[in-house]
């Protein structure tokens, strides 16, 4: 009978310590629970206000079979659901609480940066301007790129640089390059433009292909030398850009293409 009595009371103590370490846990998880539920509807409420997304607040507890903590345990999933769909806006630079935030589907990354010395959360943003000699060459050759039809139906190219730009100014050319008179007139007129302006001299082939030659290469003027040039002291100046060509005197030759140049 004794040691009957003496194995109820063990069992009842045992029970009664299981018990009471039950109810240590619950209440352990219950308070877990009620401090991840308040630290989420922190940041909910910042967020729903237009604030920036915090610091991630503490982890949320798995379930557990009790209905008291797990009816917690769904309030704070249905507070993370909210969440991570508010993680979704971001608020626009330097908004200022309340403001409506932008929409960013593409990242739901927080990139934001607390500011200590104002006490406020922005999202750094700047202008980066990406710039070389490389992009710099191509966006000149694109807009000097031009093609034009002569009067026998041919497609010329000219590039139509600026005369700051074009690498030659001038290009003289001696309309007969068998006539040493004409080639030793027009190499003299290249020597004189030379100092003031980057000139070139060219006879390696006919009038016509010497034109195109220049308009490629972006050439603004081309001086024709022809046999009238020996008798009136005059030369052919054409331009690139209209194929306009206009008798100019030698002695005010180099006058008038500066001026030209500057325009």
């Amino acid at each position: 009978m004794h040691r009957r009595a003496r194995t109820a009371i063990l069992l009842a103590g045992f029970w009664l310590g299981a018990a009471s370490n039950v109810q240590s846990q619950v209440s352990t998880r219950v308070d877990s629970l009620n401090r991840a539920l308040s630290a989420l509807s922190a940041r909910i409420d910042s967020l729903e206000a237009g604030l920036c997304p915090a610091a991630a607040g503490p982890a949320v507890p798995g379930p557990s079979g009790d209905r008291v903590t797990d009816t917690l345990a769904a309030q704070v999933q249905s507070l993370e659901r909210r969440l991570a769909a508010l993680r979704q806006v971001r608020c626009a630079p330097g908004a200022a609480p309340g403001e409506a935030p932008t929409q960013t589907p593409d990242s739901t990354d927080d990139l934001s940066y607390f500011d200590t010395a104002t006490n406020e959360r922005f999202y750094p943003y700047v202008i980066e301007p990406a710039i070389g000699v490389n992009r710099t060459l191509l966006a000149v050759m694109m807009d000097a790129y031009t093609e034009r039809t002569n009067e026998k139906g041919e497609t010329r190219i000219i590039l139509k640089l600026t005369p700051e730009m074009a690498p030659i100014k001038i290009a003289v050319l001696p309309l007969a390059k068998n006539k040493p008179e004409i080639v030793e007139l027009a190499r003299k007129i290249k020597k004189e433009l030379q100092p003031s302006m980057r000139t070139v001299y060219d006879d390696t082939g006919g009038i016509g292909k010497l034109y195109a030659r220049q308009d490629e290469i972006g050439t603004p003027f081309c001086v024709t030398v022809d046999h009238e040039s020996l008798e009136d002291s005059a030369v052919t100046v054409r331009d690139r850009d209209t194929w306009v060509q206009e008798r100019v005197g030698i002695s005010q030759l180099s006058e008038y293409l500066s001026k030209k140049l500057v325009k």
